[in-house]
């Protein structure tokens, strides 16, 4: 998906290496929601900020301690 929008975009075929993980297309979909509507769907305050931390199938490390690091800034 990427590589057809660098070619859309003019770069050649011989300047794109794809590599590393794919994702769902829905995670790169355009926004159909704006926040404060996507929040409110989603019960979270609306005028707080929201951090999304997310990892993979091995893991990221101490996800409560990367929380409340970030709860401290």
């Amino acid at each position: 998906m990427v590589a057809r929008q660098a070619l859309k975009l003019g770069l050649n075929a011989g300047q794109i290496i794809c590599h590393g993980l794919p994702i769902r297309p829905s995670f790169s979909a355009p926004k159909r929601l704006s926040k404060h509507a996507l929040r409110d769907k989603l019960n979270l305050d609306t005028s707080a900020s929201t951090v999304m931390i997310v990892g993979g199938g091995e893991g990221m490390g101490k996800l409560e301690e990367i929380a409340s690091a970030l709860a401290q800034e």
